[in-house]
């Protein structure tokens, strides 16, 4: 009897062992980057239009995006900053936002989508009426980015943000230029 036991003992010591290095075994395969799919990074910039949600007057603004990407297999982390300039008030919103989502691999262009928090500034009024400075505040950001890619290092496409806050949430459409170590 006592040598089932001593048996069964060792059986667990094992089967925790093997628990217990599992997990890093299984992080060690899906963070190393696949050999056809090196990791990627890029910096982008758009200009494009925008539109403030609760503006009193109905109007497309200019948009402007800059941001910096990083993409290690399918996950990507983007560092962005977006403005939206209402031209006939003269409102301009702005964030600075710190993004993680999901990026594809294929062949010759990239789609990518990520969400995150941001810091957001709001000044409303400006031609021809009162100006209100609201105080800086933490929003949620949205990006979505579509290129095609040519040479290897230039990509030409859409980027499109978002951003809902307390005070003035916004969104954008822009054409943007990345340039950055991409996909063949």
């Amino acid at each position: 009897m006592r040598a089932q036991f001593g048996g069964c003992r060792r059986i667990r010591l094992i089967a925790l062992a093997g628990f217990c290095l599992l997990p890093g075994r299984l992080a060690a395969q899906t963070t190393a980057p696949h050999p056809r799919h090196p990791d990627r990074f890029w910096l982008s910039a758009g200009l494009g239009f925008g539109r403030a949600a609760r503006s009193s007057v109905p109007e497309l603004g200019l948009a402007a995006t800059a941001m910096a990407s990083y993409q290690h297999g399918v996950p990507i982390v983007v560092l962005r900053t977006a403005t939206d300039w209402g031209i006939v008030r003269g409102d301009l919103l702005t964030d600075v936002a710190l993004l993680a989502g999901v990026g594809t691999r294929l062949v010759g262009s990239h789609a990518s989508v990520a969400i995150g928090p941001a810091l957001t500034g709001s000044s409303l009024g400006g031609f021809g009426s009162h100006r209100v400075d609201y105080p800086t505040i933490l929003g949620a950001a949205v990006q979505v980015q579509l290129f095609g890619i040519a040479l290897h290092s230039l990509g030409f496409g859409l980027s499109g943000f978002g951003n809902l806050n307390r005070y003035q949430s916004f969104c954008g459409l822009t054409v943007a230029l990345s340039v950055g170590v991409l996909p063949p």
